[in-house]
């Protein structure tokens, strides 16, 4: 099995609105979008995919989504404060925005823009790393 990976880099802010610790204030982190992609056989290019047709649409999604946006929950009680200050959102519908939640939509999102993707991790740090595959 051959399996080919980009990382892609990008700046957002969260909160944990249920979260009994420190996470349920707005804290920021420098992420790390890793998207793969798997096959048994290379193409008749000899590569699983070419990187730039990973990274190019991606990279444009997370720009125009998630980078420096604040990810929230769509039940947060300060949603309706954030939208009204015209902050930059992105909502998730009844999830927490936790890394977790962000690979599975990450990898939906990789579905959607065609990529044959196998697994989407999200590292929020340089220690800390979900993973999401099917």
């Amino acid at each position: 099995m051959y399996k080919v990976s980009v990382q892609i880099e990008f700046d957002y802010a969260h909160r944990l609105s249920h979260h009994k610790g420190k996470c349920c204030n707005i804290h920021g982190h420098r992420g790390l979008a890793i998207i793969t992609v798997e096959a048994k056989e290379l193409g008749e290019d000899d590569l699983v995919i070419d990187f730039k047709d990973i990274k190019s649409p991606v990279t444009n999604w997370l720009n125009e989504h998630w980078d420096h946006a604040l990810l929230l929950n769509s039940q947060d009680p300060f949603l309706n404060v954030f939208e009204q200050l015209k902050i930059r959102l992105y909502v998730f519908e009844n999830s927490e925005p936790t890394a977790e939640i962000m690979a599975k939509e990450l990898f939906s999102v990789c579905c959607s823009l065609n990529i044959p993707v196998t697994q989407v991790s999200i590292k929020e740090s340089e220690n800390s790393k979900a993973t999401y595959s099917k």
